[in-house]
């Protein structure tokens, strides 16, 4: 009887743990759009409040591909005060990244990670002290821009570089190119979303301008105006105030 008994329960435990067991998958979830959603949620503080402030506190390091030794934003661990203190929703992330998706699907834009402008994109990047932002590039097209509030997805956000751009701006104009749209990026308090249009006036390009001028110094800056000049047989006005603000 006890024999009986015993191998009953080991049948029922048995039963029970293959039924628990089925409960989940033990495939990897290769939808993008789960591990969006996942990622996207604030942490469940289990602990009260002290837990909730060490998340508040936690700061991102950055590091490059395959280097392990140096971070790409040591500011990160240097500086005292959070460098965008802004609390972004689950719901704006969620949002901002499908906007960008749809963004990037409909240019047909693809994501590098070496090459000219990369490199450049890197250069100015260690001048900003901040990590290297996602850099696209897409068909056509001399013309660049960030996608506004991409910063408030991982911290690094994304820029759109036209093919043609590559090859009409040499290596120091180009820099001055990405230098500004960088200082764009790093101004970007994601008040707006990527599907908003941005206008940008006179004055927040020359902001724009003067903070590159600043990280980057005048040069490249000036090279790029000067590019953008003589590509319009002198005929962009903006570009040519612009460059008079800058000597």
């Amino acid at each position: 009887m006890i024999q009986r008994i015993f191998l009953l329960s080991v049948l029922l435990l048995l039963v029970g743990t293959a039924a628990f067991a089925q409960t989940g998958s033990a495939e990897p979830k290769n939808d993008i759009h789960y591990w969006v959603n996942q990622w996207s949620r604030p942490p469940i503080i289990v602990f009260g409040p002290d837990e909730e402030a060490f998340y508040q506190n936690i700061k991102i390091v950055l590091f490059s591909y395959d280097d392990y030794d140096e971070p790409s934003n040591p500011s990160a661990l240097a500086s005292k005060e959070i460098a965008n203190p802004t609390v972004f929703t689950s719901q704006f992330i969620h949002a901002q990244t499908a906007c960008e998706a749809e963004m990037l699907g409909k240019t047909g834009a693809r994501e590098i990670f070496s090459g000219k402008a990369y490199d450049v994109l890197a250069e100015i990047a260690r001048a900003y002290d901040r990590a290297i932002p996602h850099i696209y590039i897409f068909a056509g097209s001399p013309n660049m821009a960030y996608i506004a509030a991409s910063i408030a997805v991982d911290g690094r956000g994304k820029i759109l570089v036209g093919q043609q751009a590559l090859e009409v701006f040499d290596t120091i104009s180009l820099k001055g190119f990405l230098g500004h749209e960088m200082a764009h990026l790093v101004s970007d308090t994601a008040a707006q979303q990527c599907n908003d249009y941005v206008l940008r006036d006179p004055q927040m390009e020359a902001d724009a301008d003067a903070l590159a001028a600043r990280t980057l110094g005048k040069r490249p800056v000036e090279a790029f105006l000067e590019r953008v000049l003589a590509l319009t047989e002198g005929q962009n006005w903006d570009a040519r105030r612009r460059l008079e603000m800058l000597q």
